[in-house]
């Protein structure tokens, strides 16, 4: 087994970012996690026509095509998702009665038909595409969704009873996936820097995996994860979970967070002057995205919650340790991001 694959429960796959590989767009970004990557494009403001034509603000328009076959539901889906968190971020008002466009290419295999899942995990083929219904009548047999029986401060679950992989349906669009498509997405539209942008929207995905799942994936050393007791499980968070890992969750989530100067519910609270004081204090800009070396927090806060999606079985405490470890690695993916474009800036400095 890989290095890459003996990775820690709370650690991602090394993440690749290219800028600038397609000459005939604006902006464009290869975003990776390992062999999880997707390359997105984006231009505009350019000509609409007039049936698209918003007389207030510019028209978002973005298309996911998928590696493995024609874009199906599940990508017009995530169009429909990315542009509700975009609409927001982008500023659009500043470019009325005209079009902004991005294409996002998946280079991994993002349909659950290209892999055969009764050869990694025991599904019943009636069941395939289908969401899981628990066997709420037979004793301790799985627990009520929002029901709690463990310990989330050591990062461990203790369910009652025993609990099924969550199945997975024909056409749908791994979370990994997903998750390396819109920080594509954002990178691709940093990168063209023809329209403004509120905010930079970062995405992770997470799992919960049964305890000797990840044992065979995942480093577990330094991790104090206690003794099984009899007719109990131990399930295991992990991040950025591969495609394998996927399949055979007992929960999947993916979250993105939004971070930016002045976004976001808490942000808008603040007072303008209040702002002002504090950059001042650390010699920053208010004015656009400056990308500057700031103490971490005062620039991008916490992030904003902007898109949240979970599929499996799932009490509430586990859908909050999924949240508070995803808002930490999604801060930390957005430092590679700013280590990557400070460079960039330079360069462009007279």
């Amino acid at each position: 087994m890989t290095s890459t694959q003996r990775r820690g429960v709370l650690e991602y796959r090394p993440i690749s970012i290219d800028l600038g590989e397609l000459d005939r767009a604006d902006g464009s970004a290869r975003f990776s996690f390992g062999s999880t990557s997707a390359l997105a494009s984006s231009s505009g403001p350019l000509e609409v026509r007039i049936l698209k034509e918003n007389p207030t603000r510019a028209t978002l328009e973005i298309i996911h095509r998928p590696l493995d076959s024609i874009p199906s539901t599940s990508s017009r889906s995530f169009e429909q998702s990315l542009q509700s968190i975009f609409s927001s971020i982008l500023q659009l008002d500043k470019h009325p009665r005209s079009m902004i466009q991005s294409v996002i290419q998946s280079f991994s295999p993002s349909s659950f038909t290209t892999i055969s899942v009764n050869s990694i995990i025991d599904v019943d083929p009636s069941s395939k595409g289908v969401w899981p219904t628990p066997s709420r009548d037979i004793p301790d047999q799985g627990v009520m969704e929002g029901s709690f029986h463990g310990d989330t401060t050591t990062g461990k679950m203790r369910e009652k009873g025993k609990r099924r992989s969550a199945p997975v349906g024909e056409g749908k669009i791994f979370f990994s996936d997903r998750s390396v498509c819109l920080n594509a997405l954002t990178l691709s539209l940093l990168d063209s820097g023809s329209i403004g942008m509120m905010a930079l929207p970062i995405s992770i995905n997470l799992a919960f995996l049964t305890l000797s799942d990840v044992r065979r994936s995942r480093d577990l050393s330094g991790r104090d994860y206690g003794t099984q007791d009899t007719g109990e499980e131990v399930l295991v968070l992990v991040i950025d979970p591969t495609v394998e890992e996927e399949i055979k969750a007992i929960s999947r989530h993916i979250f993105a967070w939004a971070f930016g100067y002045g976004y976001g519910i808490a942000e808008r609270n603040k007072s303008k002057d209040d702002l002002q004081e504090v950059h001042s204090e650390h010699g920053t800009k208010m004015d656009g995205m400056e990308v500057d070396e700031v103490p971490e927090g005062v620039q991008e806060g916490k992030g904003e919650l902007v898109w949240a999606e979970s599929e499996g079985d799932f009490s509430r405490s586990e859908l909050e340790l999924a949240l508070g470890q995803g808002r930490l690695a999604a801060q930390k993916i957005l430092g590679v991001v700013r280590r990557k474009m400070i460079p960039l800036l330079d360069d462009l400095t007279p």
